[in-house]
């Protein structure tokens, strides 16, 4: 079954440097600057898979070459090239090529940039992965400098780190049935003085899935044997935890996700993020909380023709001036939309709109709010079916494709395409 990632950096993106890696599904483009050849993998497959349409948007390009996106499977060159015209900010796409990876094959996307020939920073990337069976799989990264120093740190799933001592605010809410597995954990830098444990946290309890990263240590550990199996309404996080030490581990960690029921999830996670006052700020439909004032900034390509519903948010808290929030679609305000006055608190959602997007199409929230008050955005979702290209009626298939769903700064895509 097919299904999509998106990945989103707030502020002015990451600046993609020589033969870097990049992360799968992740909440951010966190691009490690030097973290050796790109067979230094961010994570693995479980059963096969076969990556394609993948794409990129970079804000500012002052690289003096042609670049690209390219993708390695245990390593090794295979077709995809996104192209970067050189000294050129935009989207850029690889829309012909597909490239298989099986079962325990190592899977990254590295970036090939001459050394002193410029900087590209991208503000987005995504792609279209097929796992070739019946299951419907996502992969979560989370881009972590982990430092507990004798006490538990969490993170959420496809988090921008394992700091917050609040569980609750790492949390990622489970929309579908489904197992946890693969869990790889890949230390790039590590100053850290004591033996780090992560472990799964399933409802606040520790789940199967552990891994030890020793004092000093670099490289790959992981654990493939364990799983962890969640229900809907289910929560799912990380806890990391050491004795007193000083330090940091800087690293990634990936997991996958094989729906049960049909359905494919994808997360991100933060703290809670104040919509700005007095402004018109866009924002992303998945991926990292970070408002852009120019909203090609925060826009994502859908990958097909779907009819998207069930719009949502998650308020952490609102005070002053009332939020208006509309969904865009390449660029047009649309009839899907909600407000958050002062006082609200949880989900808000429009339950009433639905959207058709096609193959293509480029999507963005713009949240208005006035010059008052402080109004917390933590959560956000929707879901959908797959609809024939140029209609309006159902297909039929029952896809429920895209439910992005952020808890504390938790982002959720479930897919069944």
């Amino acid at each position: 079954m097919k299904s999509f990632w998106a990945a989103t950096s707030s502020g002015s993106g990451v600046l993609l440097g020589n033969l870097s890696t990049a992360p799968i599904g992740s909440s951010s483009v966190v691009i490690v600057t030097n973290p050796g050849l790109p067979s230094a993998y961010i994570t693995k497959s479980y059963a096969g898979e076969t990556h394609s349409k993948v794409w990129l948007n970079s804000r500012v390009n002052t690289c003096a070459v042609d670049t690209g996106v390219k993708f390695y499977v245990g390593g090794v060159l295979k077709t995809i090239d996104v192209v970067v015209t050189a000294s050129t900010p935009g989207f850029y796409s690889d829309a012909s090529n597909s490239d298989a990876a099986a079962a325990g094959d190592t899977i990254s996307y590295g970036w090939n940039r001459p050394a002193g020939s410029g900087g590209v920073y991208v503000i987005s990337i995504g792609g279209q992965i097929d796992s070739g069976t019946s299951e419907y799989i996502s992969r979560f990264m989370a881009n972590a400098t982990v430092s507990p120093n004798g006490s538990t740190k969490y993170g959420g799933i496809a988090s921008s780190g394992l700091g917050t001592n609040t569980e609750a605010n790492a949390k990622t809410p489970m929309a579908t049935d489904g197992t946890f597995r693969q869990l790889s954990y890949r230390v790039y830098t590590n100053t850290y003085t004591q033996d780090l444990t992560l472990v799964s946290r399933i409802n606040g309890a520790d789940g199967n899935l552990t891994v030890t990263i020793p004092a000093g240590f670099t490289g790959v550990v992981e654990d493939i044997t364990h799983s962890d199996s969640v229900s809907v309404g289910d929560t799912y996080s990380y806890a990391a935890s050491s004795a007193a030490a000083t330090g940091a581990v800087y690293s990634q960690i990936a997991v996958e996700f094989a729906s049960t029921d049909g359905f494919m999830l994808a997360a991100m996670a933060l703290s809670a993020f104040a919509i700005p006052a007095g402004a018109t700020s866009y924002l992303a439909p998945q991926g990292t909380l970070g408002f852009q004032s120019t909203e090609s900034y925060s826009q994502i390509i859908t990958p097909g023709a779907f009819r998207l519903r069930n719009f949502r948010v998650f308020v952490y808290s609102a005070s002053g001036d009332t939020v208006t929030a509309v969904l865009r679609k390449n660029g047009v305000a649309t009839s899907v939309g909600f407000s958050i006055p002062s006082g609200t608190s949880g989900w808000v959602e429009d339950s009433v709109n639905t959207l058709d997007v096609a193959d293509g199409d480029l999507l963005a929230w713009e949240m208005t709010k006035g010059a008052t008050g402080t109004t917390n955005f933590v959560a956000g979702a929707f879901d959908g079916e797959e609809i024939s290209t140029g209609s309006s009626v159902s297909a039929g298939v029952k896809a429920d494709l895209y439910e992005l769903a952020i808890l504390s700064g938790i982002a959720g895509v479930r897919l069944d395409y």
